[in-house]
């Protein structure tokens, strides 16, 4: 089962029609523009590096999250200091039920079929380096494409607390998974295991 989180932004009149959306002087992160993918629901433009977290809540998963890029006028400096990243992204929130971590994924998922592909060979090939870097990563069709990895693999921090002490999404990701058990520290109880779910 993909979990599929979709960020549902801040209220807008703003349709992806629009000559606000079409105009990029009109965007209000330009040149970088983010609008919510909810099928049920007109496109709605959200902001990047805004300390208002966007809200989730879907059939399996409760919070919130804020989307942050580097190079931006609105880009806080202590974000990306000593990082070479270009972006983050911070979730918060609890799952409403009990899940196996490669039961959530994340990745892309494309709205279209893939066009203009190279020779099957470089495919192939390309494929083959993407599932060397990470075996878990469930690659799609050409007519359905999509890269999909166990979320614990892919993200690069990961910190799990109990419901009042969460860090504050406007702050630096902090690793600390102790309360899923003993093999995530040290006998002393105190280190924090930092590198567990990268090797997933």
């Amino acid at each position: 089962m993909a979990l599929q989180p979709v960020l549902s932004g801040l209220p807008s009149n703003t349709s992806p029609h629009d000559d606000s959306v079409s105009d990029i002087e009109n965007w209000p992160d330009k040149p970088l523009l983010m609008q919510s993918a909810l099928a049920e629901e007109p496109a709605r433009v959200d902001r990047v590096n805004s300390s208002l977290p966007l809200p989730i809540n879907n059939d399996v998963f409760e919070g919130w999250a804020i989307f942050w890029a580097a190079g931006l006028a609105s880009t806080p400096e202590h974000m990306f200091n000593g990082h070479k990243r270009k972006t983050s992204l911070v979730v918060q929130g609890k799952f409403k039920q009990a899940l196996p971590f490669n039961a959530v994924l994340s990745g892309q998922r494309f709205s279209g079929p893939l066009q203009h592909l190279p020779a099957s060979w470089l495919t192939s090939t390309i494929l083959k380096l993407v599932h060397h870097i990470n075996p878990a990563m469930v690659v799609g069709t050409v007519s359905s494409p999509s890269l999909l990895a166990p979320l614990v693999s892919m993200a690069q921090c990961i910190n799990v607390s109990q419901p009042g002490t969460e860090p504050s999404l406007n702050a630096s990701p902090v690793e600390d998974m102790r309360l899923l058990g003993s093999q995530f520290q040290s006998p002393s109880g105190k280190d924090l295991v930092i590198t567990w779910h990268d090797s997933y």
